[in-house]
């Protein structure tokens, strides 16, 4: 798979920016897509694809939403239309997914989208397209 940008770790607004502006170039190398997710006109956080490996028409897929948003249900939300958008495209049988295992509001959000944990790698999800 190409690398792509890693997800702002501790997002704010400058991590935001930075991510946004770097959105095009990853879209035009095919390593990423990304969306952004807004609640009332402001921006709340992303939601995109990246690493993509087009060959196996596999990608995984990333999300965060600023602290305040956190326990608000926009991540579902954001995801759910994420996976719909990618079923329109016809491009992918397969998205994936990265989260620690203590990260309980993360696995829900996947649970919730239809992911399943695999057990190799460790800390991956998966759900078919």
């Amino acid at each position: 798979m190409a690398a792509a940008s890693e997800v702002p770790s501790h997002p704010n607004l400058a991590a935001a920016r930075e991510w946004i502006l770097g959105a095009s170039k990853r879209l035009e190398q095919r390593v990423a897509v990304d969306f952004v997710v807004e609640r009332e006109g402001a921006i709340v956080g992303e939601v995109g694809l990246g690493p993509i490996d087009v060959d196996r028409r596999a990608a995984f897929i990333g999300y965060w939403v600023f602290e305040s948003e956190r326990g608000s249900g926009i991540a579902t939300e954001a995801l759910a239309e994420l996976i719909r958008w990618v079923g329109e495209t016809g491009e992918f049988d397969v998205l994936l997914a990265r989260t620690t295992t203590d990260n309980a509001a993360s696995i829900a959000v996947l649970e919730r989208n239809g992911f399943s944990a695999l057990r190799h790698p460790p800390k991956t999800w998966a759900r078919q397209v």
